[in-house]
């Protein structure tokens, strides 16, 4: 499912749970190999959570160094220059209590991929009980990003 910024006026009710959109962050490698296996293992695709990152520069992500310089890739994004396979984009992950639910990416802009199938707005929660959460959280952000088309 693709989410613009268009379906930000969507309401959504909050269950009795915390659900926070959060950067990434390395602590959280355990539960993110825990969200990975769920979503059928290295090889799966997570929509949101800029593995392609991962896959352009050959890091591993079952280690944990190479989760550290993934995240730090992630952090860098909203920087980063655009090119073919390079868009700027800030990452937020979907934490419930601590653990990975899910990732969403905000691309501030939009090469040729992405303008046909991705669009601004990326993202995947594993365990179903977020998603309704996480949107209402994404809306209030995206309010404030810098967004082109």
């Amino acid at each position: 499912m693709r989410l613009s910024l268009d379906h930000c006026w969507l309401r959504s009710s909050i269950a009795a749970m915390t659900v926070d959109l959060v950067a990434p962050d390395e602590a959280m490698w355990a539960s993110w190999l825990e969200s990975r296996d769920e979503w059928g293992g290295p090889q799966a695709d997570q929509p949101g959570s800029a593995l392609g990152v991962a896959q352009r520069l050959d890091l591993d992500l079952a280690s944990r160094d190479g989760f550290g310089q993934w995240v730090q890739e992630l952090l860098a994004q909203p920087e980063a220059v655009p090119g073919p396979d390079v868009v700027p984009a800030t990452n937020w992950w979907i934490v419930r209590d601590g653990r990975y639910l899910g990732a969403i990416q905000l691309r501030h802009s939009l090469n040729e991929f992405l303008a046909d199938v991705g669009g601004h707005i990326g993202y995947g929660s594993g365990r179903r009980s977020a998603g309704k959460v996480w949107r209402r959280r994404l809306c209030g952000k995206c309010s404030r990003m810098p967004v082109t088309r």
